[in-house]
């Protein structure tokens, strides 16, 4: 049944192993990251001078 006979409140259970949005935004920035370099590789964007340094 739904929450309504969730009287204890331990109907549902939690992770607690690590943040799962650490996981979340990381993620998302590696495809900000690579949407970036896709773009510099078609000539979109123009590559910062010290984009040949790294």
């Amino acid at each position: 049944m739904g929450t309504v006979i969730n009287i204890r409140g331990s109907h549902f259970d939690y992770n607690y192993s690590g943040d799962p949005d650490d996981a979340a935004i990381a993620c998302d920035w590696i495809i900000v990251g690579q949407d970036i370099r896709d773009a510099m590789d078609k000539g979109l964007v123009e590559k910062p001078s010290f984009a040949n340094e790294c």
